[in-house]
């Protein structure tokens, strides 16, 4: 599943989420993140926090499939 990684964040842990989900170094993730700020910083840092917003984090999977499995809130 695709949630923020606030074990290994720097910021907020979009990155480390992102690297997560794909197999990959967090700092693969974070040097494509910043380049991609220098060239286009009107998209890359409103969908960062977009991103952070959306994105859930670990404890809010968990009470969310805690619901799934037993019909209610744990």
């Amino acid at each position: 599943r695709l949630y923020r990684d606030p074990a290994r964040q720097k910021i907020g842990g979009v990155c480390a989420g992102i690297a997560r989900y794909y197999g990959i170094e967090p700092w693969v993730v974070r040097c494509i993140a910043v380049t991609a700020l220098l060239f286009y910083p009107g998209i890359v840092f409103p969908a960062y926090w977009i991103a952070y917003f959306v994105m859930e984090s670990p404890a809010g999977a968990e009470r969310r499939h805690a619901w799934h499995r037993h019909g209610r809130w744990r």
